[in-house]
């Protein structure tokens, strides 16, 4: 029997023709489906050039090896280049019923913006570890993300290839060790910022004398005498106020979002952890703004607004909607960019250097809050349960940060003991 050869006189192996348009194909029986599948290149051998005008791909010999590889290792490689990243992600999304709702719209969110129109067509069996780098590189020089910025972006991106590697569409998960990467090439700057006592000494005097900032005391108050998280604070009713036993409870967070693939909505959520479920004592400034919030609201009216069964929302806004993270977010920054001009003013006239606060988040305060409960009580236990950690690690190495005057006043502890021997 005569072997079939290309029009350069090459041999042609079993299952390899050449069309009439010029491009090599190689037809196999998947051991998957059972079917009959045909992949194509313009090129034979890896050295072969491409005709003008097209792509350079992969060579007809490397696709064969690709998928004689594949299927030893027992990869649907046809299923692979079938799937694309947004199919990928429409699947991983349907396999995470336990996500909490705001959880789920992060996701999405991370998702939407961030890797859908980068290689969201692309099958998934051909991205590499060269593609998501370069995915990551891209957000940090042209977006200006840091890398610590990517990590939420990188968990999405992993969890996602980590159910492809389980499904047999991938040998490896491409986005394995890229963020460590970049860690270790960068410099990173810390996320969260912490303002110092006077700088929060100061920023909440200006906020209680400043007419502009007068809707937000009471919040404001609360957020740093308690440290909640923020979709806590928005999600405090009335009956949560416990006045008589001076305890806050904290039994839901309030999320705004994408819900089921509606229109964004707000939503209730159970308490992120079980430890998050607690009670939180009031200081008194704390139990002050209360009071004066729930005695404004006996005059005015209360929140009209029902969120899943949940109404008498405390923080609402003027069209009657509970607050929401973004309200509180561009509250603050706006008022710390008031301070700042403000501060700066004074500065000028007073001849001295002004003390500024950066540009910070409802999160940023909480931060602030542990680093102040970890400074004055040497009982780890009280302040993780106060913050509603699930372990005191996480109160310890992540929220609690050391200010400069802490660890000067600790030396100064050491200093005095070890002069004298005691």
């Amino acid at each position: 029997m005569e072997k079939r050869k290309d029009h350069k006189g090459r041999v042609l192996k079993d299952g390899e023709y050449q069309r009439s348009d010029g491009r090599y194909e190689y037809r196999y029986k998947d051991s998957f489906s059972g079917r009959q599948i045909s992949v194509y290149s313009w090129r034979l051998n890896e050295t072969d050039g491409v005709p003008e005008g097209k792509k350079r791909k992969k060579s007809l010999r490397e696709l064969e090896k690709e998928i004689r590889d594949n299927e030893a290792f027992g990869i649907d490689t046809h299923a692979a280049n079938r799937t694309t990243v947004d199919d990928l992600f429409r699947v991983y999304s349907g396999t995470k019923s336990d996500l909490r709702e705001t959880t789920r719209a992060m996701y999405q969110g991370i998702y939407e913006r961030h890797i859908q129109g980068v290689i969201g067509h692309c099958p998934v069996g051909n991205i590499r570890y060269s593609q998501i780098k370069s995915l990551y590189l891209s957000l940090i020089r042209e977006k200006g993300l840091s890398p610590s910025s990517l990590v939420p972006i990188n968990a999405v991106l992993h969890s996602m290839f980590e159910l492809a590697v389980r499904d047999g569409f991938v040998r490896t998960n491409p986005a394995n060790g890229i963020l460590g990467e970049l860690k270790r090439h960068r410099k990173t700057e810390r996320t969260m910022k912490s303002l110092t006592p006077e700088q929060q000494e100061r920023f909440l005097d200006f906020v209680m004398a400043e007419k502009s900032c007068k809707k937000w005391r009471s919040m404001l108050t609360v957020l740093f005498g308690t440290g909640l998280r923020v979709g806590e604070l928005c999600g405090l009713t009335w009956p949560d106020i416990d006045f008589k036993r001076n305890v806050i409870r904290i039994c839901r967070s309030l999320g705004f979002g994408k819900r089921l693939g509606s229109t964004c909505d707000y939503f209730i959520n159970p308490p992120k952890t079980e430890a998050s479920r607690r009670e939180i004592p009031m200081i008194q400034s704390v139990r002050d703004a209360l009071r004066q919030e729930y005695a404004a609201c006996l005059r005015t009216g209360f929140c009209p607004a029902e969120v899943d069964g949940i109404s008498g929302f405390v923080f609402w806004t003027r069209n009657g909607n509970p607050c929401r993270k973004g309200n509180v977010d561009y509250a603050l920054s706006r008022m710390a960019t008031l301070y700042n001009q403000n501060e700066t003013e004074r500065a000028c006239a007073e001849r001295r250097e002004p003390l500024l606060v950066p540009l910070f988040s409802a999160h940023d305060i909480r931060h602030t809050v542990a680093s102040r409960l970890v400074g004055v009580e040497p009982n780890v236990k009280a302040v993780q349960e106060i913050l509603g950690h699930a372990n005191a690690r996480t109160t310890l190495d992540i929220y609690a940060e050391a200010m400069p005057e802490d660890k000067a006043a600790t030396m100064s502890k050491f200093e005095s003991r070890f002069l004298t021997g005691s």
